[in-house]
């Protein structure tokens, strides 16, 4: 059962929109062009074969949710035991270049280059990255996260799935906080097409629910798309 979006603005009633994939499969393909160093020369994260959305807004009257703590959510961790934990996983996967690592292990990342998908510009020093979820952990607290147990937190706070995860300006994933998109979109235009469809995609792959506010900036977003 899904659970309203609630905060301490929201102790009230509030519409929220449920989110039911219509389609039998997701694939997410993430393809960034290699960049040169200015911001004109950063493509878009293009996200392809898309399901199809279907929203549906109803009034609920919203119940008392636990506080949330960031602590509830485990990470980063490395679940494959390779000695890299969730956050150096996608900073590999993510590079445009080849990576400097601190040891022989290839452990921990040094260096390389990640496209700036938020704002346009590229990073080659990976302690100016965060790497974001894309759906906050306390949006998706808020959003029914807070019913799962220990493990299920653990694994939504390290999932490696395509876009649930991405290396993003350290300073510009402070701006965003825990903020949806009614909240806060990339000052980035040319990527609000792929925040919005990624940002639906964990939504209904975590089974999670959204307002009418979020919605609705979604869909402001989504205008963009060709």
């Amino acid at each position: 059962m899904k659970v309203p979006f609630s905060d301490a603005e929201f102790r009230k009633d509030i519409l929220f929109v449920s989110v039911v994939t219509v389609g039998i499969m997701i694939l997410v393909a993430i393809i960034v062009a290699a960049c040169t160093g200015e911001e004109s020369s950063v493509s878009p994260v293009v996200v392809k074969e898309l399901p199809t959305v279907v929203f549906q807004a109803h009034e609920v009257v919203a119940t008392e949710i636990p506080a949330y703590s960031r602590s509830d959510w485990k990470h980063w961790v490395d679940a494959d035991k390779d000695c890299q934990d969730a956050r150096q996983e996608v900073l590999v996967r993510d590079t445009r270049s080849d990576l400097g690592f601190k040891t022989d292990r290839k452990c921990k990342v040094i260096s390389g280059l990640w496209n700036g998908l938020y704002g346009g510009t590229p990073f080659t020093d990976p302690s100016n990255l965060d790497v974001d979820h894309v759906v906050p952990l306390k949006n998706a607290h808020m959003s029914g996260g807070w019913m799962w147990d220990a493990e299920t937190k653990e694994a939504y706070a390290n999932d490696l799935s395509p876009g649930h995860l991405l290396a993003v300006s350290a300073s510009l994933n402070r701006q965003k906080g825990a903020k949806g998109p009614e909240g806060w979109m990339p000052p980035r235009v040319e990527f609000w097409c792929s925040y919005a469809r990624l940002w639906e995609i964990v939504k209904d792959r975590w089974d999670l629910t959204m307002t009418v506010k979020e919605h609705w900036a979604l869909e402001e977003m989504k205008a963009t798309c060709d």
